[in-house]
């Protein structure tokens, strides 16, 4: 089966995906844009980053459950400093 993947603009919390990759740079918190899908997730995006769980070096990836709505898996990947990329 192979795999399809899209490319989007959208609010987060609102998509029902299997899966949501998010690339993220080194030392940055979580991004404004990503607030109602932390909310979603009781705060588990912050929590990551604040303890050190997910700190955006490249290739860094954590893997989160998702809520009862929203999708299904989170995928924080790390995209490093920009000297990095």
């Amino acid at each position: 089966m192979p795999i399809s993947y899209s490319v989007l603009q959208a609010e987060p919390s609102t998509l029902t995906t299997g899966v949501l990759a998010i690339l993220l740079a080194q030392g940055e918190p979580i991004p404004a844009s990503l607030a109602l899908l932390d909310t979603l997730l009781g705060g588990t995006l912050s929590r990551s980053v604040d303890r050190g769980a997910f700190t955006g070096k490249r290739d860094d990836v954590v893997h989160l459950a998702g809520a009862a709505t929203g999708p299904e898996r989170i995928l924080l990947i790390g995209m490093g400093e920009p000297a990095d990329r």
